[in-house]
């Protein structure tokens, strides 16, 4: 078995700099509320020939927080999306999420829908889909997607999480004219 590489500072400074000093000067601008700087440098990055992951959540978490129109960015947004690694839209497909949710263009969050929910944002993912769903009027995928809820709903550890659950749940009982099953959740 040949000996690990030996780390070398240099080399590890130069792609460290590269990568994050953009992300902390974005996320500044935004915690700052510094809107015009914050939104400039956002753009600039879904600009670049590739786009890393976390230089991607940031620029929409930016874009989200402080733009007045989002959907006015939605090209570039759409554009760059393709521009992240395969290996890395996964961790994205929320932020992508988001934006679709806040330019109300439900069949398009249905396309990035996982076949597993998981992860750090799965609940909130699933919410997106289930209201997609409602939008959409695609009774099948709503049927299979609130099968999942009430056990979902145990597990969620934020109230806020688990009452958005719950009005889906309660929403898809209505949808499907089940009164006393929305009387019961209710009462959960």
């Amino acid at each position: 078995m040949s000996p690990p590489p030996r780390f070398n500072p240099r080399w590890a400074l130069g792609r460290q700099a590269e990568v994050s000093a953009p992300l902390t000067e974005l996320d500044g601008f935004v915690q700052a509320g510094m809107k015009k700087e914050a939104l400039r440098l956002a753009r600039r990055l879904l600009n670049g020939h590739k786009i890393a992951g976390p230089s991607f959540a940031s620029a929409l978490n930016a874009i989200l927080t402080l733009a007045d129109r989002v959907k006015s960015y939605r090209p570039l947004i759409e554009s760059a999306y393709t521009r992240v690694p395969k290996r890395e839209q996964g961790a994205v497909r929320f932020w992508m999420m988001s934006i679709r949710y806040s330019c109300r263009d439900y069949a398009a969050i249905l396309q990035l829908m996982p076949k597993r929910f998981s992860g750090e944002f799965a609940l909130l993912e699933l919410i997106y889909c289930m209201e997609a769903t409602f939008d959409t009027e695609n009774t099948e995928l709503m049927r299979k997607i609130a099968n999942r809820l009430p056990r979902l709903m145990l597990q969620a550890e934020h109230p806020m999480a688990q009452g958005q659950l719950l009005l889906c749940l309660c929403e898809f009982h209505a949808r499907e004219g089940r009164w006393n099953n929305v009387l019961a959740a209710a009462e959960l």
